[in-house]
């Protein structure tokens, strides 16, 4: 039998009633705001809406100012509608407290597409479908087959630059690195292509699209992809590299069983090119269908897997949800790029899919998409991996979360999708969290966030990603 991702979390979100109205209760040290506290607009493409007393800038002519570390002081977090017409939601950061301000939402030029291709509350199937690269800032367009690129002008202020092919169907995942950007497409078998960021944030593309792989049996369904199966995330390895994870290869027809999922290193060449014959695949065998997900990597370099299921998808699916895992895997000397797993970290909560690690206090952190999800926290200090909080942060049904670059905010995307009688349901917005208050990785509530997030796109498309600037290396 076929398992579809709408079908599984469809199972998963099931309640025994109408869903929870949103309900957020001030914590102490916590501020809530509601999402009518300042109304969207409908703006021009590559405008931002700006607040009374404010005028936008015109774009920098210097490359000094677009290639930037952080230096210039301020900070900003991105949220991305993914409906029909995307936006990218922009709001200033408190560098003191890591509060956020909503500023406006500025088109992308593309288009997201809906939940009814993958899932509820998880619309891409994926980790990074929005990234900061110095002064610029980069999303994918999933429903258009397209990458739109803005320039960074200032907390409250980004341009749009252009959109971008990205010679294939579905782009879920895109990575940088020193100038170099590749985009990760989940239609059909998969496939990446790459491009050179310039100083202005404009994208040129590089090399030839290169389709996965995923086995010569080919890949089902293809359209759409399944996003229990699809490919989850490509990323830069620590030595600039590149890494993509599928979940299942083989696609949709392998799941439940025999999914086996893998681990795709591709050497990248000094013109920031590759090709399928750089190749080297690592299987992740031994748990069939344990779903592998988002990667990170820490401070010695080794890759932190998150697992929706540690060992296997439990025998009694959907009834048993089982519980998620970090598992840890290190680069093999001299092998070109295959790996072997070293060690394993239960979280003790089920649903796990994205990790974040954060070298500040050594501790990775993982999202736990359920109704009353969670984040979990995995200390890394010491060369020593081991679950440090089974639940540091409960929430409704988190997937996208990232850190700031000074390593005190951690930002968690809860789209208020999943019935949640703890957390409420029915409106997506950004927590956040800061680190280190109470224990070496806990998280302790600062912020609930709602404003640029309409109720209404729970009813659409569904929201992703998450992005803060300065990013992080």
């Amino acid at each position: 039998m076929k398992l579809s991702f709408a079908s599984f979390l469809a199972a998963v979100l099931i309640s025994n009633g109408d869903a929870a109205k949103p309900k957020l209760s001030p914590l102490r040290g916590q501020a809530v705001v509601q999402s009518d506290a300042k109304p969207r607009a409908h703006m021009p493409k590559g405008s931002v809406m700006m607040p009374k007393g404010k005028s936008p800038k015109g774009k920098s002519s210097s490359s000094e100012e677009r290639i930037d570390d952080g230096s210039s002081g301020f900070s900003a977090v991105y949220g991305m509608t993914n409906q029909p017409e995307n936006e990218i939601l922009v709001y200033s950061r408190n560098t003191s407290d890591g509060t956020l301000t909503y500023e406006g939402a500025v088109p992308t030029g593309g288009s997201g597409i809906g939940q009814d291709q993958t899932a509820p509350g998880d619309p891409l199937g994926a980790q990074d479908p929005m990234v900061v690269a110095g002064r610029c800032l980069l999303a994918v367009n999933a429903g258009s087959g397209s990458v739109s690129s803005f320039s960074i002008d200032s907390d409250s202020e980004i341009s749009l630059v252009g959109t971008y092919s990205t010679g294939g169907t579905i782009p879920v995942s895109v990575a940088e690195r020193g100038g170099v950007v590749y985009v990760l497409n989940a239609g059909s078998k998969g496939s990446i292509q790459g491009f050179t960021l310039s100083d202005m944030c404009d994208l040129s593309p590089i090399g030839n699209l290169i389709e996965l792989d995923q086995g010569k049996a080919g890949v089902a369904p293809t359209d759409p992809p399944n996003g229990l199966a699809t490919p989850a995330e490509v990323g830069f390895t620590p030595d600039g590299d590149l890494m993509v994870v599928i979940k299942v290869d083989g696609g949709g027809q392998n799941i439940p069983r025999p999914g086996v999922a893998s681990l795709n290193h591709y050497k990248i060449s000094s013109d920031g090119t590759t090709s399928a014959g750089t190749l080297t695949k690592t299987k992740v065998v031994g748990r069939p269908s344990s779903l592998p997900f988002a990667f990170d990597f820490d401070q010695v370099g080794n890759l932190l897997l998150a697992e929706v299921f540690d060992g296997a998808l439990p025998s009694d699916f959907p009834n048993d949800l089982g519980f998620g895992a970090v598992t840890v895997w290190k680069e093999n000397a001299g092998a070109g790029g295959s790996y072997t797993q070293v060690d394993t970290v239960n979280v003790g909560q089920p649903l796990t899919c994205w990790v974040r690690y954060n070298p500040t206090n050594q501790c990775a952190y993982t999202s736990n998409a359920g109704g009353d999800g969670s984040v979990s926290a995995v200390s890394t200090a010491g060369g020593i991996y081991k679950l440090a909080e089974s639940k540091a942060a409960g929430l409704n049904g988190p997937i996208d979360l990232m850190w700031s670059q000074d390593g005190k905010n951690l930002y968690v995307l809860s789209p208020g999708v999943a019935p949640s009688p703890m957390f409420g349901s029915g409106q997506p917005l950004i927590r956040v969290y800061e680190a280190g208050r109470d224990s070496p990785c806990g998280l302790t509530l600062v912020q609930a966030i709602s404003n640029g997030y309409d109720p209404s796109f729970i009813q659409g498309n569904g929201v992703a990603g998450i992005a803060v600037y300065p990013g992080n290396p």
